[in-house]
């Protein structure tokens, strides 16, 4: 027979047991949901890219590239913005030849195009990439992100 401290001590393991079976996966999925390290990593990795260097003349960056990190898909994307005083037509010209010379591809699916932007698809240390480059009367924005948007 039983003491009644064993008892007690042997419900008391099984609830820490059963606790920490329940527990445990919840603590894990906490503390590695989301964007992290590596993400950040991604970020600049994307950061670095050509791209970002090769301007048009007359071309100026607009503060510093920013990032993003989708928190569900840990999906990233970063921007730069600058200013211009050409024409959107001269931008997206210039940018049509960059992208060619770094072997990137306009999308197959085109039927959301739009005549201020230029969509396409590449790879950037390994990871299939969206570059999405979108004009204004002043300014354009180029965005490389981990196909955030589908096309590619």
């Amino acid at each position: 027979m039983k003491t009644p401290a064993t008892v007690v001590a042997l419900f008391l393991a099984a609830c820490v047991v059963t606790a920490g079976l329940f527990f445990a996966p919840v603590v894990i999925v906490l503390l590695t949901y989301g964007c992290g390290w590596s993400e950040d990593r991604t970020a600049e990795t994307f950061a670095e890219h050509a791209v970002f260097d090769q301007v048009p003349p007359g071309a100026r960056t607009e503060g510093t590239w920013s990032s993003y990190c989708e928190e569900d898909d840990e999906i990233v994307s970063v921007a730069q913005e600058y200013r211009f005083s050409g024409s959107p037509e001269d931008v997206l010209g210039f940018y049509r030849k960059v992208a060619a010379e770094h072997g990137w591809a306009p999308p197959a699916r085109k039927e959301d195009a739009d005549p201020d932007e230029l969509r396409y698809c590449g790879t950037v240390d390994g990871m299939r990439v969206e570059m999405w480059l979108t004009t204004g009367s002043d300014s354009y924005v180029i965005d490389l992100n981990e196909g955030m948007n589908g096309w590619c």
